[in-house]
């Protein structure tokens, strides 16, 4: 458990980079981001799951929209 503790971590971090390189290194529309990481996630659920647990990660999804955290704009990014 421990270890798929820390693969999660590495793999978070190593994608925060990248998609962070895509937006204020290469100019990448964050919306553009956004929609190819939630449809490739999206994809990956439907792929793993049974419709029954697909179907209880969305609503799961849904009940928790507004306990997403922000991110810090550019501007106070540079001030982090």
């Amino acid at each position: 458990m421990e270890e798929d503790i820390s693969l999660m971590q590495n793999m978070h971090e190593e994608l925060q980079s990248v998609i962070t390189n895509w937006m204020l290194e290469d100019g990448a529309n964050p919306m553009s981001v956004a929609a190819v990481m939630m449809t490739t996630a999206l994809r990956i659920y439907r792929t793993s799951l049974s419709d029954d647990d697909y179907n209880k990660m969305m609503d799961y999804l849904s009940e928790v929209r507004n306990n997403i955290e922000k991110y810090p704009t550019p501007d106070e990014y540079k001030n982090l």
